[in-house]
């Protein structure tokens, strides 16, 4: 969530609501003097605790990452959670607050699609699921985003997926 990219996400919800920033250990790297500028300037708050990769093989690790989790969103008093990139979804099966995701392309394109083969491609299906079945409702920024969800998550009520495009407005060009 520390690139600048996603912290630019982030800000446009932070002028009317006080944003918490809570990533992985292993997204440490990509915060830069940038990305703390943009979180110093529009007042987010970076959560100094980071969970651990999520991880099943370590699935003791991963519960006691996940109740950490939902011990901030209730220290904290968060509202909701809005998940940055479908790989992260695992993180969020147990929470309690509403849940949205955007996805942002080669997240659901891709990786996840990846994710569901192999050996261990029924049990990450399975733990995927398990979260999708908790978000309030989903946003892609393509089409082609849309019908993979779908496709991946038939379960999930189409009409709770939409479309928020990103990038340039050509209306007004």
């Amino acid at each position: 969530p520390y690139c600048v990219h996603n912290l630019k996400w982030i800000t446009f919800f932070s002028a009317n609501n006080r944003c918490i920033i809570i990533g992985e250990i292993n997204h440490i790297k990509n915060i830069t003097e940038s990305s703390l500028e943009i979180i110093k300037k529009n007042q987010l708050i970076l959560c100094e605790e980071f969970l651990p990769e999520f991880s099943l093989k370590h699935a003791i690790r991963t519960r006691r990452a996940q109740n950490r989790l939902n011990k901030i969103i209730t220290d904290q008093k968060i509202d909701f959670v809005h998940v940055l990139y479908a790989t992260n979804l695992p993180w969020i099966s147990r929470i309690k607050v509403p849940v949205v995701l955007t996805t942002r392309g080669s997240d659901v394109l891709i990786d996840l699609p990846h994710f569901f083969t192999g050996l261990s491609g029924r049990i990450w299906s399975y733990v995927y699921s398990r979260a999708i079945k908790n978000l309030s409702f989903i946003t892609c920024t393509s089409e082609q985003q849309i019908n993979r969800m779908h496709k991946l998550f038939s379960f999930f009520e189409k009409e709770n997926i939409h479309l928020i495009r990103t990038g340039v407005d050509v209306e007004k060009i």
